[in-house]
């Protein structure tokens, strides 16, 4: 069968977003390279990295892999309990997905979209999907905006002492952050002031003429919000589900802070203790949750300098940004990206086999 012009189009269109995506990230990835090394001495860092422990460094990329399988369990362990059969081997397939494509987009928009297409693929109900996806999220969210809460309390004289100017960009993430907490918890359990909301949207949108045809768009709400409701009824029943699923995803953002500790462990330094980092990392990841970079690429490694200078010092706080970094992000983006381009091969094949047998039998 011809590809007709407007699925050409569609996929062209696709390309030249995938192609502006990874321009865009070059772009800021030789920004930062640049405003980070520019003014540093390249063979000194070099050995400071190489007198890095090697073991540390792997405890630190296995803790990313904890990160990764948590999120695998908590949708395996959802899904169940919604009553689709989804495998555990597909869900870490969902997660690998999930954080490639949220790493290479702007405000990490891109991943849970592409999580519903894997699902779909897979024959998971789409409904149950978007719900089971919105509960990670506001899981996500909440552990975060709670860890940064009682970390920051615990260790408050020496989170202030390192802050610098990013105290201002902390307090604007911690309002956004509970904004956007509050708006999943609407969608997710109170489904008449979510219809209202939507229909607000829906209302707005065609009067800028961004929607054309308001009755199939208003159709479209109401499938999803029917769809939410149910298997949000399903969750309200089981509300030691919801805890099981927040301590897990406690669990899973420690581990991806840790990974800082490691990287400090692994330069032999003392006089900070575990706490203390986890704390300014989860300050971090807080204030920067809201930059509209992929992966907060520059913000990132900015804030880290700022923060961090105390703790590792002027001659290290660079080499432990650049391990640090390379193993909560890049490292990140390598095993999503081999995951994915090899889970979407096999699955065009078995789509290929899949029509060849239809067409043999017709």
């Amino acid at each position: 069968m011809e590809a007709t012009p407007k699925t050409t189009a569609s996929k062209g269109r696709k390309a030249l977003k995938v192609l502006l995506n990874v321009l865009f990230i070059a772009v800021l990835l030789a920004f930062t390279a640049y405003l980070v090394l520019s003014k540093q001495e390249l063979p000194q860092i070099r050995y400071y990295i190489r007198q890095a422990n090697p073991w540390w460094l792997l405890g630190g990329a296995l803790l990313l892999m904890v990160f990764v399988c948590c999120e695998s369990v908590i949708l395996y362990h959802l899904f169940r309990k919604l009553r689709v059969p989804a495998k555990f081997r597909r869900c870490i397939v969902y997660s690998y997905v999930g954080f490639f494509v949220s790493a290479i987009t702007p405000s990490a928009s891109g991943g849970q979209p592409a999580q519903l297409v894997w699902m779909k693929r897979d024959g998971l109900d789409f409904g149950v999907s978007s719900l089971v996806l919105l509960v990670v999220t506001l899981a996500y969210k909440l552990a975060l905006v709670a860890l940064s809460v009682i970390l920051v309390a615990f260790n408050a004289s020496f989170v202030f002492d390192h802050l610098g100017f990013m105290l201002y960009v902390l307090i604007l993430g911690l309002v956004l952050n509970l904004a956007f907490c509050s708006f999943l918890v609407v969608v997710i359990f109170r489904p008449k002031p979510a219809r209202k909301m939507a229909y607000l949207l829906l209302n707005i949108l065609c009067k800028l003429r961004l929607v054309r045809n308001r009755e199939a768009m208003a159709e479209r709400f109401e499938q999803g919000i029917n769809h939410y409701s149910r298997s949000a009824g399903l969750l309200l029943g089981r509300k030691e589900l919801l805890w099981e699923v927040f301590g897990i995803t406690v669990f899973q953002r420690l581990c991806f802070f840790a990974i800082t500790f490691m990287v400090y462990e692994a330069f032999g330094l003392s006089g900070t203790n575990f706490f203390q980092i986890i704390a300014l990392q989860v300050v971090l990841s807080l204030a920067l949750d809201i930059l509209p970079f992929p992966g907060g690429i520059g913000a990132n490694e900015g804030g880290f300098m700022v923060m961090y200078t105390q703790v590792f010092g002027a001659s290290l706080v660079v080499p432990g940004m650049l391990l640090s970094r390379g193993i909560n992000y890049y490292l990140l983006v390598i095993l999503g990206a081999v995951i994915t381009v090899t889970s979407y091969i096999l699955s065009q094949r078995r789509l290929a086999k899949r029509r060849k047998r239809e067409e043999e039998i017709c």
